[in-house]
């Protein structure tokens, strides 16, 4: 699937530096965040059911 995000230029910024840090193209970066963030509230969602 491809996304078109406008981001404000600090946020374009800060996304180009953290991915140059961490030696990786903005695409892959942004996909290990999207991930992450998903797997996160998918868990916690998760989470909340069960102990309710």
């Amino acid at each position: 699937m491809a996304i078109v995000l406008e981001l404000e230029p600090e946020i374009e910024s800060r996304l180009i530096a953290q991915a140059a840090a961490q030696g990786t193209s903005v695409e892959a970066l942004l996909k290990t965040l999207v991930e992450s963030e998903l797997s996160h509230i998918t868990t916690t969602h998760t989470h909340n059911i069960v102990t309710e």
